[in-house]
């Protein structure tokens, strides 16, 4: 597997565009259900709450855009959407919520599940991959996830993404030398 995302996920971006999700990572939907103790921020939050009423509006185009300014807001937005109450919603709200959590899943039949999500915990390759995650919560929470699955100690300081990206393709390597 390490070999496919070694070169494969750098094709891939040729192809669609540096832009473009690694087709290999986590989804932030599963990240952030994985980890549910990580808080949205504070901006995050209020953007949400920003955009929330206008999901309702009775114009087409109006909701539509309010979809794509939350999908805009990337990461952060996720960990904001994810930790709301779907009871609080109304039902056009919820709907969008549930597109957007799904487009950012590689795991899209579990997120109606959070002990699915929760079992990602144990899984060696996406803690793996969560040390390539852009936010620095999720490095810290792989790491110490990773100690504890590898009844080992990384010596890696989660906020440094260099680093725990090194650390990540380390990783990799090894669980493909222990599978051959």
């Amino acid at each position: 597997m390490a070999g496919a995302r070694e070169y494969l996920s750098p094709l891939l971006h040729v192809l669609t565009g540096n832009d473009a999700a690694d087709l290999f990572a986590p989804g932030a939907t599963d990240v952030y259900g994985a980890f549910a103790e990580i808080e949205p921020t504070p901006e995050a939050t209020e953007s949400v709450k920003q955009i929330l009423p206008r999901m309702l509006d009775p114009e087409y185009a109006k909701r539509m855009a309010a979809v794509t300014d939350l999908q805009k807001l990337g990461p952060p937005g996720v960990c904001a959407i994810i930790r709301l109450s779907r009871a609080e919603l109304a039902a056009q709200q919820a709907l969008f919520i549930e597109q957007v959590l799904r487009e950012n899943s590689r795991h899209a039949d579990a997120i109606d599940d959070s002990s699915q999500l929760a079992r990602l915990r144990d899984d060696r390759m996406f803690l793996i991959d969560c040390l390539e995650f852009p936010d620095d919560r999720v490095r810290a929470a792989a790491v110490h996830e990773l100690n504890r699955v590898m009844n080992r100690t990384l010596a890696v300081d989660p906020a440094d993404a260099r680093a725990a990206s090194r650390i990540a393709h380390q990783l990799r390597e090894e669980l493909d030398r222990k599978k051959s």
